[in-house]
C-alpha cells in the first residue's frame, strides 16, 4: 500500500501544478500576443490558434481574466475583452505605466494541454499571452511599436512626436480577414469617443458588462 501511495504522488503533484497555473491567471489582465480580434478562441498544445483568429489592432489585445479552470486536458478561460487606453497619449515609460483598460465584450478562450506534462502548461500560456505591456511590445520592431502605441485611444492630445504618425489606410480586399481587422481598427476611436469622463469609470463599464451577462430574458419583451 505504501508503494502505491508513492506511485500516486507524482500524479497528485501534476494535478496541483496544472490547477496552480489556472488559479494564478484569475484576476490578471493579459495581452494576446497574436492580437486576435475574435472573442471565442481555441489553441492547440503548441499555442497555435485552431479557431478563426484574425489579427486586429493592438488596442483591443487586452483580456481581463475572470475565471480560469483546468480539467480533462483543457484550460478554460473566461473574461472580458478590453480596449487599452493611454491617458496622456505619450509613449514614455511613465505614461505607459498608467494605461487603463475598458471592458467591452465577453471572451472565451480554450487551450488544449497535455496533462502528463504539467510543467509545459505555463510555457504554453506564456506563448499565448503577454503579462505586461512591455512584454506585449517586446517582439515588435521600433516602427511597429510606435504604431501600436499611436493607435491606443488617448484622453488628451498626444505629444507632437506621436501626432506625426500617419494613419494607415485599408489596403486589403473587402471581406478578407485582414480587411475585417482593419475595419475593427478604424472603429476604435469612435467606439471610445467620450467614454472616459472621469477616473474610475472603468469600474462602471465593467459592472455593466457583467450585468448584461446576468440579466435574465423577460418573456414577451424583445430588445430594441
Amino acid at each position: 500500500m505504501l508503494a502505491s501511495l508513492f506511485l500516486c504522488l507524482p500524479l497528485v503533484s501534476a494535478a496541483q501544478s496544472l490547477k496552480s497555473v489556472a488559479h494564478d491567471l484569475k484576476g490578471k489582465t493579459v495581452f494576446l500576443r497574436g492580437m486576435y480580434a475574435e472573442n471565442n478562441l481555441t489553441f492547440d498544445p503548441q499555442g497555435n490558434a485552431t479557431s478563426s483568429a484574425t489579427p486586429g489592432p493592438f488596442a483591443i489585445s487586452a483580456v481581463k481574466i475572470e475565471m480560469a479552470h483546468f480539467g480533462s486536458g483543457i484550460l478554460q478561460i473566461e473574461g472580458f475583452r478590453c480596449v487599452i487606453l493611454n491617458p496622456s497619449g505619450n509613449d514614455d515609460a511613465a505614461s505607459l505605466s498608467q494605461v487603463r483598460f475598458l471592458p467591452t465584450s465577453v471572451v472565451n478562450i480554450v487551450i488544449a494541454a497535455d496533462p502528463s506534462q504539467p510543467d509545459a502548461l505555463q510555457s504554453l500560456v506564456n506563448r499565448i499571452f503577454a503579462f505586461s505591456l512591455e512584454d506585449a511590445l517586446s517582439g515588435k520592431s521600433p516602427g511597429e511599436r510606435k504604431y501600436a502605441l499611436f493607435t491606443l485611444p488617448a484622453l488628451t492630445r498626444p505629444a507632437e512626436h506621436m501626432r506625426e504618425m500617419p494613419r494607415q489606410e485599408p489596403v486589403s480586399p473587402p471581406g478578407s480577414s485582414t480587411a475585417t481587422a482593419e475595419r475593427t481598427c478604424g472603429s476604435i476611436n469612435s467606439a471610445c469617443d467620450g467614454v472616459w469622463v472621469e477616473a474610475g469609470q472603468e469600474c462602471a463599464a465593467l459592472g455593466a458588462v457583467r450585468a448584461s451577462r446576468r440579466a435574465p430574458a423577460v418573456p414577451g419583451r424583445s430588445s430594441a
